[in-house]
């Protein structure tokens, strides 16, 4: 037999659950949010009562799950951002006029978006900021010459979204409008320096990689705040469904290594936009190879690349008519063709398979 105490503590229970104004049918859902906005038309209106909703909800989530300072720094994003880490948004209810919105919502958040926020976020609690040695890392795809970059078609971004692992010295972007707006696809073309030391800035970090995946070919182009750096390709060994895996792998190793900034110690005299054609991957990284053996070229930067051919932007010492002749020692021509620079090996017999070895 219940003694009547106990019952009323049920019935106290049920009765808190059935008027609270606010349900929890899981950590990152909330329910019952009331919004009642007027403007000048009923469009107006709901677009306000929308963003009006999802603050309101957001309120309540950081109040329920965060500490103080989690919730100071997770006040900050922008209207944007809140909208994109909602997984979904249920009209319960609504009424509307000519000039009025009324409407309740359950509103339903990405756990997983809030939490990278909260680990980027986490370096800004005072105004002099610690600089962290993770890298930045922006996995890009190609696709039959079509670049993926903040785009959700991005499996290879995704793959690295969704693992379940922390990798310690990396941060992966939110890729949210943010982002987008800091480095456009056409920055990204460009290889504008000033849109990549913006988004270096934006993680609080001072090296990035961009990771460019293209078919069984993965092409890792570092960058810092005041330049590109060295650009490093690698052939995937594995079949194309575990292609990411090996990449992956490949990457983690990478980054362990300190990055050689040397090349930015010299201002560039000529910086030139050079065309390849790719015969094999082994000559491409041939081709690299004795580029980085160059006394005359102090980086070489991957603008394009496909199965058929590269975009190199070499940085010169020199003027290209004083590199020339030393690059032809080493095995490479470079000519104009229709107004492009273009590059090819030289038939030289052992000039491929000495580039190691070239002092």
């Amino acid at each position: 037999m219940f003694s009547m105490r106990f019952i009323s503590y049920v019935i106290s229970a049920i009765l808190f659950l059935s008027f609270s104004p606010v349900l929890y049918a899981s950590n990152y859902l909330i329910e019952d949010v009331e919004v009642d906005v007027t403007a000048e038309s009923v469009t107006k209106a709901r677009e306000q009562a929308l963003i009006e909703a999802r603050r309101k909800a957001f309120q309540v989530l950081l109040e329920n799950n965060f500490t103080p300072v989690e919730q100071s720094n997770l006040q900050k994003i922008s209207d944007e951002t809140l909208e994109e880490i909602i997984k979904t948004l249920e009209v319960v209810r609504e009424k509307q006029s000519s000039m009025r919105y009324s409407a309740t919502f359950n509103i339903e958040f990405k756990p997983k978006s809030i939490n990278k926020i909260l680990k980027k976020d986490s370096n800004t609690l005072n105004q002099s900021i610690t600089k962290t040695t993770k890298v930045l890392l922006i996995p890009v795809l190609v696709e039959q010459e079509k670049i993926h970059l903040w785009d959700g078609n991005n499996p290879w971004f995704n793959f690295w979204n969704e693992d379940p692992k922390e990798h310690e010295n990396i941060i992966l972007p939110l890729a949210d409008l943010e982002d987008l707006k800091i480095l456009p696809i056409k920055s990204y073309k460009n290889q504008d320096q000033q849109a990549f030391a913006k988004l270096l800035n934006h993680y609080h970090t001072e090296r990035g990689v961009l990771a460019v995946l293209n078919d069984q070919t993965i092409e890792l182009i570092n960058f810092t705040k005041d330049a590109m750096l060295q650009a490093d390709a690698f052939n995937l060994k594995t079949s194309e469904t575990q292609a990411y895996s090996e990449a992956q792998q490949l990457i983690l190793e990478y980054i362990k290594h300190p990055l050689s900034t040397s090349s930015t110690t010299i201002k560039p005299q000529e910086i030139v936009d050079i065309f390849v054609p790719i015969n094999s991957f082994q000559d491409w990284i041939h081709t690299r190879q004795i580029l980085e053996k160059a006394k005359c070229v102090l980086s070489s930067q991957v603008l394009e690349l496909t199965r058929e051919s590269g975009k190199l932007r070499l940085s010169l010492n020199s003027n290209i008519d004083q590199c020339l002749p030393q690059l032809r020692q080493l095995g490479i021509m470079i000519e104009q063709l229709d107004g492009t620079w273009t590059l090819s090996l030289s038939p030289m017999t052992g000039i491929i398979n000495n580039a190691s070895n070239i002092p």
